[in-house]
């Protein structure tokens, strides 16, 4: 009932935007190479989804996707657990980590260009660098949050380090973890897609790139329609498995 009332006043909010740009398209208020019609999108994706090439730019961009989130993954988790449970470490290092994820990260695109080349690294790089933030902060707030008490009772219990972290700092900070392993993938995602809009001969976002470049403007909303489902259906299923972390 309670994901029925957040659910009905976001599709409400969807049918809306589709009722104006049908109204506005009809009317002819915006120009079709802005705002084309909504049959010429739906006809655009048929083809874009029925047509082979797209899956294997697809292939492309979740290889480096899948590279670039396994980068970012292991790293900040590396550095989440180091950061929260090493005090001093996260107060110097903690700061900078919010700070520097603060800043638009598409400005550092150029520099993974320049070590890396205009190849795939440089969007797996970026997309890594991307993802690695708030994966590593997430993670270092679980970890600094979990009750002392708690650490000193095991700690008194003659258990192990290892055991320490097994037992109790993983599974108490395992919420916490989930909802930063989510945003990062979803990121790491869009950073791929963006980095490949901007030098790339191959994955979806260099078809962006190319319907724009050509003015193919059915094409080109096809294909972001495309990324836009794409992401959903990921953050679904991460939705999904976050909320079971949560109630277990």
């Amino acid at each position: 009932m309670e994901q029925l009332k957040v659910r009905l006043p976001q599709l409400g909010a969807l049918a809306l935007i589709v009722a104006l740009w049908v109204a506005l398209t009809g009317r002819g208020v915006i120009h079709p190479l802005i705002l084309p019609a909504v049959p010429s999108v739906l006809d655009a994706f048929v083809e874009l989804i029925q047509t082979p090439e797209t899956y294997q730019h697809l292939r492309v961009t979740f290889y480096e996707f899948a590279v670039a989130f396994a980068v970012s993954l292991s790293a900040g988790l590396a550095a989440g657990c180091l950061l929260g449970w090493v005090a001093p470490l996260g107060v110097i290092f903690g700061p900078l980590l919010q700070s520097i994820y603060a800043i638009p990260v598409i400005i550092f695109y150029p520099l993974c260009i320049l070590i890396f080349g205009i190849g795939p690294a440089s969007k797996m790089a970026f997309a890594g660098f991307y993802g690695f933030f708030p994966i590593a902060i997430t993670c270092m707030e679980g970890v600094r949050n979990i009750d002392p008490n708690v650490l000193v009772l095991t700690r008194s219990l003659g258990a192990p380090w290892y055991r320490l972290w097994y037992k109790v700092i993983i599974p108490s900070a395992v919420p916490t973890i989930v909802a930063g392993v989510r945003l990062g993938l979803i990121l790491t995602l869009i950073a791929v897609v963006a980095g490949e809009m901007i030098a790339a001969k191959e994955g979806i976002g260099s078809r962006i790139a190319w319907a724009s470049e050509i003015f193919n403007a059915p094409a080109l909303y096809a294909y972001i329609l495309f990324v836009i489902l794409l992401i959903a259906v990921i953050n679904g299923l991460l939705a999904a498995l976050e909320r079971r972390v949560q109630w277990e």
